[in-house]
């Protein structure tokens, strides 16, 4: 709960910002602990988009992003 409101919050103060994609990434990294994957593939896909724009394509942050999109992709195809 409190994730989500402080997504919301930097939504609301920063709109695309790297400070709005690190919220949508831990938001993400707390629902695969719940295991709710498509939610948190969705938040991973939101930090993506930001990061990119943002950042840009090489960037340490949006490449970690991918790589955890790429696991949990994996994990949720059972191919882990």
């Amino acid at each position: 709960m409190y994730s989500r409101q402080a997504l919301e919050l930097r939504i609301k103060l920063l709109g695309v910002h790297q400070d709005t994609a690190r919220s949508h990434v831990d938001l993400s990294d707390l629902l695969v602990i719940k295991k709710e994957f498509k939610e948190a593939l969705d938040e991973f896909e939101n930090a993506l988009e930001i990061q990119r724009v943002v950042l840009g394509e090489q960037h340490k942050s949006t490449v970690d992003t991918r790589k955890k999109m790429e696991i949990l992709l994996t994990v949720k195809s059972g191919n882990c």
